[in-house]
């Protein structure tokens, strides 16, 4: 019985990674401390500089698309990547801390969760790149 029960775990691990992204696995890795996936929009928490965190995602979005709007002083930034148009938002919860959420849609109109969750992993594994750089 208990051996059903470590393989049933680790069953729902494994699919859980292959259709989730790789998103929970760099979170193990110390870069983002939780995430949430809502219909239209991938969120996470991480314990990061608030310039960090932007100067990563603007590099992320440069590489990806065109940034067509640009505010720090808000947390805002928008980009057209490929049909799609992303939404990068960043709030400071703490001066380390730092929550990040993208959400994509299909001219303006249809959201399009894949892209999000694509640009999002993006974030992320630059910045887990980043700090394997700094060890």
């Amino acid at each position: 019985m208990r051996n059903f029960k470590f393989f049933f775990i680790a069953l729902v691990l494994s699919f859980n990674i292959l259709f989730s992204g790789c998103v929970p696995v760099l979170i193990g890795l110390g870069v983002a401390t939780g995430y949430m996936v809502t219909k239209d929009a991938v969120s996470g928490n991480f314990d990061i500089g608030y310039d960090t965190l932007w100067n990563t995602a603007v590099y992320v979005l440069e590489r990806k698309g065109e940034i067509v709007s640009n505010d720090k002083q808000s947390g805002v930034l928008k980009a057209n990547v490929g049909k799609d148009v992303v939404v990068v938002k960043i709030r400071e919860l703490t001066e380390a801390s730092q929550n990040l959420r993208v959400s994509a849609r299909k001219k303006g109109i249809i959201s399009n969760l894949s892209k999000a969750e694509e640009v999002f992993s993006e974030i992320v594994r630059k910045l887990t790149k980043n700090k394997e750089q700094e060890n």
